[in-house]
């Protein structure tokens, strides 16, 4: 929609938010997250660490490998774009948890205004700044820029190119060999980081051709040797660590799976259970984790209440849909590859619905003024216009709450104590041990010093233990349970019962009743 045209009777503005109001949009969610900024320890989600080891091994030239590992194997699911991001980080502040942390701070800072120039320029001025804030503060997305993960990353670039495909496609007269090459660097950054981002180096291909109709060659030349030289370094890259093409060897395996059985993960009125719809409705209208709501409604309201707010999502979808741009086909794409993966694995993951979260909300947004426009008319444009604002100060209303409640309740309550866990053993273990624990990669960024897996099987234990030099043994709760409520899970519960009827092979050097851990030092001769 251009700037000065209208919609349902209103006036459409070009640049949604001025600069003042838009610094103080970044300011605030920037508080947010820096109040929320220790309440998810680094490490908590497994693929954190991963990303830390990776860029740790970078950075000091041991290739792409989990060098916490005594043997370092080479990494063959996650794509190398964020590690590589992280690995100046790293090598500038060696073991810091704190500096990576604020890399991803910095990357969600800059997508705001991005949601602004691509999202909050479609919208109504007067609607334009409720729907940013409403972004900003968004409870999961500030949660992410806690977090060493790489959706902040994945976010920002990926607004960043459809920006720029989007200046591409409706200004003609100013693209330049620079301007392209900035569109595909922002997009084969996006990929790199996320491999999701396949959806959108489609989008971005197909927008090109179909603009470069007509047009001069140089531009069809420049966009195809662009394209063939990165994605044969991302080839390259991968078919060396194992992988095919712009997959990795792990995300290979998973499509020489799912390819042939397609046509079944289509069938979604029977696979399609593996889609919780509160999950993902939760993304947008944050209150379908709520005991209160639970225990309000019956677990059938719930189920009523969640499709109620996708089906504001899906005609706000609808509505946008006439015009088509870029933007909607991108959703349509990460949203068909979001519902594969959902029923291939049978579950719905947050971390992979972040990066839809302002399309979502900009959609429940056009929905809210749209169904207002139905109800009330256009002839009514200031009742239109408190109506939608009413919306959205109700959703900031309900984002506010829960950034309250996770600043009350932070997630590390209910979370293992990577840093209390190992803190004897940092203080008193040799620098050259190597350590046997349940969560390797993640206790490594605490422990600083080799890491091994507990074994599948208990019966190997002594095998493992000799072929990996361990030195000590921790037992701890897994980091994937509640540390109030679970314990330690089976294969501890075993692994520890074993140790405890072997005192001569097994000595206990230190325990803490509190954080649930048992230090055992391995006796020689073993």
């Amino acid at each position: 929609m251009r700037p000065g045209s209208r919609w349902l009777g209103l006036p459409v503005e070009g640049m949604s938010a001025h600069l003042g109001y838009l610094l103080l949009i970044v300011g605030f969610s920037g508080v947010w997250c820096l109040i929320r900024f220790n309440h998810i320890p680094v490490g908590s989600f497994f693929d954190d660490a991963h990303y830390l080891v990776l860029a740790e091994s970078l950075a000091t030239g041991r290739g792409y490998q989990l060098i916490n590992f005594p043997h370092a194997p080479v990494e063959t699911a996650f794509p190398p774009g964020w590690p590589l991001l992280l690995m100046p980080v790293t090598a500038v502040f060696p073991g810091s948890l704190f500096w990576p942390k604020l890399l991803a701070f910095a990357f969600w800072l800059a997508a705001i205004p991005l949601v602004n120039r691509l999202l909050g320029s479609r919208l109504p001025a007067f609607l334009a700044l409720p729907f940013l804030v409403s972004v900003a503060l968004n409870p999961h997305l500030v949660g992410m820029a806690d977090t060493v993960m790489s959706e902040a990353a994945y976010l920002f670039f990926t607004l960043l190119a459809l920006v720029f495909l989007q200046q591409w496609v409706a200004q003609p007269e100013k693209r330049t060999s620079w301007r392209l090459l900035a569109l595909g660097a922002a997009t084969f950054a996006a990929l790199l980081v996320r491999t999701i981002g396949v959806a959108l180096v489609v989008v971005v291909v197909v927008s090109l051709l179909r603009n470069l109709r007509g047009r001069p060659l140089r531009w069809l030349f420049l966009a195809v040797g662009l394209a063939t030289a990165v994605f044969a370094l991302l080839a390259l890259f991968n078919q060396r660590l194992g992988g095919t093409l712009i997959f990795s060897q792990t995300y290979s395996e998973h499509l020489a799976y799912l390819l042939p059985r397609l046509a079944d993960f289509l069938r979604f009125w029977q696979v399609g259970t593996a889609v919780s719809l509160e999950t993902v409705a939760n993304a947008v209208v944050p209150i379908f984790e709520l005991q209160a709501v639970t225990a309000v409604l019956t677990p059938l309201g719930v189920q009523v209440l969640a499709v109620l707010v996708l089906l504001l999502v899906a005609v706000g979808f609808a509505v946008r849909c006439r015009q088509m741009t870029a933007v909607e086909w991108y959703v349509l794409a990460y949203l068909a590859i979001f519902y594969v993966w959902t029923v291939y694995i049978n579950t719905v993951q947050l971390r992979i619905l972040l990066p839809l979260i302002p399309f979502m909300t900009f959609y429940w947004g056009t929905a809210v003024l749209q169904l207002g426009g139905w109800f009330l008319g256009k002839a009514q444009p200031e009742r239109l216009k408190r109506f939608a604002q009413l919306g959205f100060a109700l959703l900031l209303l309900l984002h506010l709450g829960r950034n309250v409640y996770a600043t009350l309740n932070p997630v590390s309550n209910d979370l293992v104590d990577l840093a209390a866990s190992v803190a004897w053993m940092n203080d008193n273990l040799p620098p050259d041990a190597v350590v046997m624990t349940p969560n390797p990669v993640p206790d490594y960024l605490y422990l600083r010093r080799l890491t091994v897996e507990f074994p599948q099987e208990t019966a190997v234990l002594t095998q493992t233990i000799a072929d990996q030099g361990v030195d000590y043994i921790l037992i701890r709760p897994n980091l994937a349970s509640n540390r109030h409520q679970d314990g330690l899970d089976p294969k501890g519960v075993q692994l520890l019962q074993l140790i405890q009827s072997k005192p001569s092979q097994f000595r206990l050097v230190h325990r803490d009743p509190l954080q649930q851990v048992w230090v055992y030092q391995i006796e020689r001769g073993l």
